[in-house]
Formats: C-alpha cells, structure tokens, sequence
C-alpha cells in the first residue's frame, strides 16, 4: 500500500513538471516568434497558460497532501500521526524512511550521551551533522517515533531536564533564571512561556508545589 501511495505521488510530480516545462516553452516561443510592439497578447498569453496551471497544480498538491496524511492516520496505530508542520517532502520521508527507527536510537543514545541541547548555542545542524544524516530524514525519524518535529522534541528534553533540576535540592537554592541557563534557554521569556505552555504552570510554582508534595 506504501508502494502504490507513493508511486501516486511520483505521477503526479512528472505530471506537474511536464505542466512547468510545457507552460515556460509555450511562452517563450510566443515571445520569440512574435517581436515587436504586441506585450498585450503575449501577457494575456502567458496569464492564459500559467493562472490555469499554477491553479491545478496548488489543487493537486493539497490534494496529494491530504491524501498523505490520511494514508499515514489510517494505519491503525503503526505510523505516529506527523506533526501538523511537516510538509510534503517530510510526508515522504514519513513513509520511506525504513531505517528511521534505526536513525532514532541514534539520535536518543546520542543525546543521553552528549547533552548537546543543554548548550543554549546548540543548533539543529549540529545534530546533524554528529549524526551523519541529513534534516529531512532526521525530521522524519522523530515524527515516526514521536509525532513531534525535532524542534519541539528537543524542547521537550530542554523542559523535562528543567524539571528535574527544578526537584533537585542541590538546586534550591538555585535562582529559576539559573536554571533555565543550565537547561539550554538563553531567555527568560522563551524558557516560562514554553515551561507553561507544556507543564501547565509556571517554574516558580511547580518548584512550590512539588516541594510541598
């Protein structure tokens, strides 16, 4: 089923280059054998070619896009949905990557190991390029095991390990502007409202609470 999906696809993508190539050959041979004072008609020529194309082919992508997406949703728990920001080529990437998980524990054991997120100076190409892949393939190995993009997955880990030094009582005494450094988040605005967005309150009072407890 994999197969024949993604053989849709492919049709569909010669089919749209052959619109491309076809529409931009049409245009300029209209332009080479008619010069002179007619930018009129070779206007109205090329807006006549190429609204109707690009039309069709907007439709078709969405389509094929949709379609996608419904494939992977109906595979009754054996793809993890995509995140609502993956686009077409990571769809692709969804349903071909077949060492993805492979890719994953990569990434997870490079992680446990390494800790780079921690490092607030730390970018997505550096990830990559430890790992020897690409962001295509990386982006869709982690939305296959956790249907999150690897922005988001990295801020996760960021979060859960401000959390956890948020329980130490090494930490107490420990402003929350410490350890959000600590955690990889050089704002302070970008580390609460991300805190309170995935843990439903903010650090001050999930320090309080948990102490409590």
């Amino acid at each position: 089923m994999t197969g024949e999906c993604i053989s849709k696809l492919e049709l569909r993508w010669t089919m749209r280059a052959f619109l491309y190539a076809l529409s931009i050959g049409i245009g300029a041979w209209v332009l080479l054998v008619c010069p002179g004072p007619i930018p009129e008609f070779s206007f109205s020529f090329l807006i006549v070619v190429f609204y109707p194309a690009f039309a069709w082919l907007y439709t078709n992508y969405h389509y094929t896009y949709e379609m996608l997406r419904r494939f992977i949703v109906e595979q009754d728990g054996k793809l993890s949905q995509p995140p609502l920001e993956a686009d077409m080529g990571d769809l692709i990437c969804y349903l071909q990557s077949g060492d993805s998980n492979h890719l994953f524990e990569e990434l997870e054991a490079y992680l446990q190991k390494e800790q780079p997120y921690l490092d607030y100076n730390f970018k997505r190409d550096d990830l990559i390029k430890a790992l020897g892949t690409n962001e295509r393939n990386l982006s869709a190995a982690v939305g296959r095991a956790t249907g999150l993009t690897l922005q988001n997955y990295l801020l996760r880990l960021r979060i859960r390990h401000a959390m956890d030094l948020l329980l130490l009582p090494d930490y107490a005494n420990h402003t929350i502007e410490d350890i959000a450094g600590a955690s990889g988040f050089k704002a302070m605005r970008t580390f609460n409202r991300n805190f309170r967005e995935l843990v439903k309150m903010t650090p001050t009072e999930f320090r309080q609470q948990k102490s409590v407890l």
